[in-house]
């Protein structure tokens, strides 16, 4: 389900665990944010770009966990994927385990992920036209998180940083960088969250 929280900027909510992706559409082009677990989901999210008249050829990933990056072929394919350096290493380290699962070849399953091709250190900010997304890194839930500011109307789609319906610093979380990067974000203007997982709020 898209639902629209401010004018071009949609949450999609999706069936892994209570989970929210993103949508911006600018006037000249539109981000994705995360690109789910399931094929058809990321399938979904790419045909909803392509009905506002844009391409579906931006993604930003807030980190590299299965649930955020599983989903992203082929409704993705070709398409420039922004993350923090730190997401490779991430994506790499849980490959034994997608093997097992799927009973594939490490090559077949690396295939098939959406890996990142441009990456930040810090923070990187993208001009869609109208809307700027400004990504930067929030260790915490992972070494390689990230959030996602559209500054526009001051919506934080928040990753499993700042989450509503889990536990953040779960699997390889680390709360003692968690904390500090939770108060950076309470101390930003922020109207809107969406969580990686969880209710969005409004008017916080």
């Amino acid at each position: 389900m898209f639902t629209e929280i401010a004018p071009g900027v949609f949450s999609f909510a999706n069936r892994f665990v209570d989970g929210k992706c993103g949508i911006v559409v600018g006037k000249r082009c539109a981000l994705a944010v995360d690109a789910c677990y399931y094929p058809d989901e990321a399938q979904a999210m790419a045909d909803f770009i392509r009905a506002q008249g844009r391409d579906p050829n931006r993604v930003a990933l807030t980190h590299g966990h299965s649930d955020h990056v599983l989903g992203g072929l082929p409704a993705f394919a070709g398409a420039e994927v922004f993350a923090h350096t730190a997401a490779i290493a991430t994506i790499r380290k849980q490959v034994p385990g997608w093997v097992v699962e799927s009973g594939e070849s490490q090559a077949q399953v690396e295939a098939r992920l959406l890996w990142p091709t441009i990456t930040f250190t810090d923070e990187v900010t993208l001009d869609l036209g109208g809307k700027h997304a400004r990504l930067f890194r929030t260790p915490g839930h992972s070494a390689d998180s990230a959030c996602i500011y559209i500054e526009e109307d001051r919506v934080l789609f928040g990753g499993d940083t700042a989450v509503t319906g889990i536990v953040s610093p779960v699997g390889d979380g680390n709360a003692g960088e968690l904390e500090p990067t939770l108060r950076r974000l309470a101390a930003m203007e922020i109207e809107t969250l969406v969580p990686g997982h969880g209710a969005v709020l409004s008017g916080i």
